[in-house]
């Protein structure tokens, strides 16, 4: 490094596409260092920042579809005059990251083994008389395979804060990998708006997707 490391600290993920993490960090000085775990420069870094960094890098996606296969990670960093500059990557937006931000998680939880990525919401839902479809969001928002769906069923719209008090459906299928189109049998006790949510590994649940399948209250 080149100075300083005094106002940051380090992210890990992959952000070269290849085996393994790289470092990012920056410093006290003009730039923005990413290394591989042998202690090696990446190609095209540093970045010049202008200016000191102030805060952990943040990798990322960022304005993109994350099952598209062209979607790639983002690299942020904050300097002290206040700019904001982002660096675009070679790896997948759902390739690994083991420590993308400061504190590890959204949750700020600084623990390794925490995950607090919420799954994402499943999405392009369509029904028919019979069952719906839809596009499966996966365990961290459209990365990777939720652990398990959740259905419920209501005479009134469903919405996150009212899912719990809806009423319960079983039958839902197993989650396939993020952005693969499902389908759900519509049961019998079935009311007029019909929710699924997708549940990780870790008990995180995600926004439900509600769909209003027009049956009326019953």
């Amino acid at each position: 490094m080149n100075d300083l490391q005094f106002l940051t600290g380090p992210a890990v993920a992959d952000i070269d596409g290849l085996p393994g993490q790289e470092i990012v960090e920056g410093s006290a000085s003009m730039d923005l260092q990413a290394y591989n775990a042998a202690g090696a420069e990446l190609a095209r870094w540093p970045k010049l920042t202008t200016d000191w960094t102030v805060a952990n890098p943040t990798i990322g996606s960022f304005g993109t579809l994350d099952t598209d296969p062209s979607a790639r990670k983002v690299v942020f960093g904050l300097t002290r005059s206040g700019y904001v500059n982002a660096y675009a990557t070679k790896a997948h937006s759902c390739s690994p990251s083991a420590w993308p931000r400061f504190h590890h998680d959204n949750a700020n939880s600084g623990d390794y083994e925490r995950d607090a990525s919420l799954p994402g919401k499943p999405f392009a839902l369509h029904a028919t008389a019979t069952r719906i479809s839809f596009k499966s969001p996966g365990d961290d928002l459209l990365c990777g395979t939720a652990d398990h769906y959740q259905v419920a069923t209501s005479a009134n719209p469903i919405v996150a804060s009212s899912f719990d008090g809806a009423k319960k459906l079983s039958g839902a299928p197993s989650p396939a990998a993020a952005g693969a189109t499902q389908t759900y049998a519509i049961p019998s006790g079935a009311r007029r708006y019909l929710a699924i949510r997708a549940v990780d590994d870790q008990g995180n649940v995600g926004r439900p997707a509600v769909i209003d399948l027009g049956l009326g209250a019953r």
